[in-house]
């Protein structure tokens, strides 16, 4: 399939990079990608493999992504793990949680999302 990068590029939702047969592919965002918005609203890179005639595609989270997920586990196991007698919180007991749920979910709505807008652009 050659015209991959040009079904891709036609809906003007991404930003591809990288040559046929293998595009990595992210979602245009309205959100800033720097600072304090790129750390808290993660973002997921789309890999197509379009060597054969029917595309293979993988979602993963990006570098950034990555840390921010082992940084939100470690909070997790931490605050459970940690003795509070000894070492208070000066923070709210269900912020680490919190952070953490947010952090997942809203990983997995991102990985949802690019990969049905990249199904759909490849497919019309």
């Amino acid at each position: 399939m050659h015209n991959g990068r040009d079904a891709l590029m036609r809906s003007g939702d991404f930003e591809v990079t990288g040559t046929e047969p293998e595009l990595r592919i992210s979602r245009r965002r309205n959100v800033p990608s720097r600072g304090l918005f790129r750390l808290l609203i993660p973002r997921v890179v789309a890999r197509v493999d379009t060597s054969s005639p029917i595309p293979h595609l993988s979602v993963f989270p990006d570098a950034l992504a990555w840390f921010m997920l082992v940084m939100c586990a470690g909070g997790v196991i931490v605050e459970v793990t940690m003795d509070r007698v000894r070492y208070p919180r000066e923070y709210p007991p269900a912020f680490i949680f919190g952070l953490a749920g947010f952090y997942v979910g809203a990983l997995v709505l991102e990985w949802v999302r690019t990969r049905a807008a990249v199904l759909r652009a490849l497919r019309g």
